[in-house]
C-alpha cells in the first residue's frame, strides 16, 4: 500500500519532540477543521498542542450545545487531538508511535529510522520538510542516512544535522500533508 486507503481507524501520529511549531500548527488546524484524530507523542507536554486540545474541546462542546444538547451531555465530548507523554529516554516516543500505529495512518517524523519502522506497519510517513516516505523510497533514504553518518563520523561533514526550517519547507509540508489528507478523507 503506498497511499492512505481507509479512514476507519485513520489517525495522525506526530513525533512531537522534533516537530517544528509551524508544522504542528498546520497539523492542528487540519485536525480541528475536520475532527481528525491525532496523537502528539513526546516526553514533555507541548504547550501549543495542549492549548489546541483545550480550545478544540471547548469549540466541540459549544457546537454540541448549540444543537440543543445540555451542558451535562456535552461534558463527555473531547477533542480528537491527544497529547501522549512517554517516559524520558531514547526512542520512547518512537516505540510508542510504532505500537500505536495502524495500517493507513499518517505519521509525521524527521527520523528516518522511525519512518522505516512505521512504513513496515503499512503507514505513510511524511517529514517536516514535506517529503512523503513509503515502501518505494525508504530504502534509499536509509542508505543516504547511513552514508551521511559515516561521513560525519570520519569528519568529512559538519556535525550539524538539521538546517533551519524555511518558508519553502513549510509550504512543501503543507502541500504534501493536504494531498495525503484528501486521499484519506472519504468523499462527501
Amino acid at each position: 500500500m503506498t497511499e492512505i486507503e481507509t479512514i476507519g481507524s485513520f489517525q495522525i501520529l506526530v513525533d512531537s519532540d522534533s516537530c517544528p511549531t509551524q508544522i504542528r500548527a498546520i497539523i492542528i488546524r487540519a485536525c480541528r477543521k475536520h475532527d481528525i484524530p491525532a496523537v502528539f507523542a513526546a516526553d514533555r507536554p507541548i504547550p501549543d498542542v495542549m492549548v489546541a486540545i483545550a480550545e478544540h474541546t471547548r469549540d466541540l462542546r459549544q457546537k454540541y450545545m448549540a444543537a440543543g444538547h445540555s451542558a451535562d451531555e456535552a461534558h463527555d465530548i473531547r477533542s480528537t487531538i491527544r497529547m501522549h507523554l512517554v517516559p524520558t529516554g531514547e526512542n520512547s516516543a518512537d516505540d510508542y508511535m510504532v505500537t500505536e500505529c495502524r495500517a493507513g495512518n499518517l505519521c509525521v517524523t524527521r527520523d528516518i529510522l522511525l519512518a522505516s519502522r512505521l512504513i513496515e506497519k503499512e503507514a505513510i510517513a511524511i517529514t517536516d520538510r514535506g517529503q512523503v516516505l513509503n515502501h518505494s523510497n525508504i530504502a534509499q533514504r536509509l542508505s543516504e542516512k547511513n552514508i551521511n553518518s559515516a561521513f560525519r563520523e570520519a569528519g568529512m561533514f559538519s556535525t550539524e544535522q538539521n538546517k533551519p526550517l524555511s518558508s519553502t519547507d513549510v509550504r512543501n509540508f503543507a502541500n504534501s500533508f493536504s494531498s495525503l489528507l484528501q486521499k484519506a478523507r472519504p468523499a462527501n
